[in-house]
């Protein structure tokens, strides 16, 4: 498989409830069947990167086999991360003999055996996963990753564009904030976006959560 630069291993968090995907990525649930039914998988899983953090949500998923858990987050291992982290082609993942990807949602909610992992990258960035599973011991054919690539394609447009969708409010956010803060504090702009990168670093938190509280500082400063 084709490989980027190894970075510092970590733990990728994989949470699935059923809530969030029945709601989300309608435009990427209405194309499982067919992915489905040229694979020969019985469950299909998108999950999206969370880029503050190493965590991955599942956003669209469809399964012949009944859910078992509505809600549940499991946190893999640093191989298994490892792995995720800097493959850019799908591959084979088994539970017999390999339990490396065991502990992933489909595998505890459709006691899936064997897997076809798509990763959805723009560039180097991990924009998500695409999963395939089937209950059996018997492994995907050869012809089912050209089969999926298209479908792994528009899944990984799809998450771009709504990464890029966030990013785009969350610079609207950051540039209100400093705007706030340069006509309190009669700042320029640049000293203003120090402040504020300042007092997310010292925080820990992200510089669009700090923006967001100041912004809704200044709203209840109005009404009060």
């Amino acid at each position: 498989m084709n490989q980027l630069p190894v970075r510092a291993a970590k733990r990728y968090y994989f949470r699935f409830n059923a809530v969030e995907v029945n709601a989300a990525k309608r435009d990427l649930a209405a194309l499982f069947t067919p992915v489905i039914e040229q694979t020969g998988a019985q469950s299909a899983i998108v999950y999206g990167a969370d880029q503050q953090a190493d965590e991955f949500r599942a956003v669209a998923a469809r399964s012949a086999i009944a859910l078992r858990i509505p809600e549940l987050g499991v946190t893999i291992g640093e191989e298994a991360t490892a792995i995720l982290r800097r493959t850019t082609e799908p591959f084979h993942a088994t539970r017999v003999g390999d339990e490396r990807f065991a502990n992933l949602p489909e595998c505890l909610q459709y006691s899936v055996r064997n897997l076809l992992i798509f990763p959805l990258r723009a560039g180097d960035r991990v924009l998500g996963f695409l999963t395939l599973g089937r209950t059996s011991d018997e492994p995907f054919e050869a012809a089912a990753i050209p089969a999926a690539r298209p479908f792994a394609g528009v899944a990984a447009a799809v998450l771009e564009r709504d990464a890029l969708h966030v990013a785009l409010k969350e610079r609207k956010l950051v540039e209100r904030a400093k705007g706030i803060l340069q006509r309190r504090r009669r700042l320029s702009e640049e000293e203003a976006y120090n402040l504020l990168r300042d007092q997310s670093r010292r925080a820990r938190r992200a510089m669009v959560d700090v923006a967001e509280e100041i912004i809704n500082a200044a709203a209840l400063r109005k009404t009060a």
